[in-house]
């Protein structure tokens, strides 16, 4: 085996170093997100507010308890085979899901054989309402506000803006469970899409309905 000498070991080195950097900076084609460090959470109950880059990594199960917001344009990375279990919360009138602002971004890209699922937790009766994507997409109005009753109390969000092409990330081989609403009241989706823009991608997203006792209703598959 030859043995470079130090000059040449020192300019493969700056010149793997200047590779890494270059794929860091790199923009994924299919999200729209640009890869940059992702904390993964000590906990596995994730905070109310997540306002740094995450990863929830499928090594273990994660917990959702009542309402979390991702915020300060922040990106929360899912990695395929993730199960997410929502537990109820009596502090959010029983309700709960996962809110995604304006400007922050869910990676969750699952594969055919390893999806990801956010799955309702079996004890007592989950309000877990789904998944709220919040863009920056033009609306009728350039700027709203969402309310809705299954919010927590006096709760309101903003969304819409002027990009057409903005992205709030990604679901791909995604299940979400959710609990339909009792008869009479408003329906409830199990992912609400507002204003999120046109490479937002949504695709082989399974909605799966339960009713407050855990029995199974039809799917509805997006797209």
């Amino acid at each position: 085996m030859r043995i470079l000498s130090n000059g040449i070991r020192l300019s493969v080195a700056l010149a793997l170093a200047c590779a890494v950097i270059t794929a860091c900076e790199k923009e994924d084609n299919n999200t729209g997100v640009i890869n940059d460090v992702l904390t993964v959470p000590i906990q596995d109950t994730l905070q109310p507010v997540i306002s740094e880059n995450t990863l929830l990594t499928n090594a273990h199960p994660w917990y959702i308890r009542g309402w979390v917001y991702l915020g300060n344009e922040a990106v929360l990375k899912i990695e395929p085979g993730t199960v997410i279990n929502m537990c109820p919360d009596e502090e959010a009138g029983g309700n709960g899901g996962l809110i995604i602002t304006r400007g922050a971004k869910i990676v969750a890209q699952g594969l055919p054989q390893l999806p990801i699922h956010f799955q309702r937790s079996d004890s007592g009766n989950n309000g877990w309402r789904g998944i709220i994507i919040l863009g920056r997409a033009t609306q009728q109005k350039a700027f709203t506000t969402f309310e809705h009753e299954m919010l927590p109390a006096g709760k309101s969000l903003a969304y819409g803006g002027n990009e057409p092409d903005d992205s709030s990330g990604v679901l791909q081989h995604v299940q979400i469970d959710y609990v339909a609403p009792v008869k009479g009241k408003q329906p409830t989706p199990g992912l609400l899409l507002l204003g999120a823009g046109k490479k937002t991608n949504i695709n082989n997203v399974v909605l799966h309905p339960l009713n407050i006792n855990g029995a199974s209703l039809n799917d509805r598959r997006l797209p």
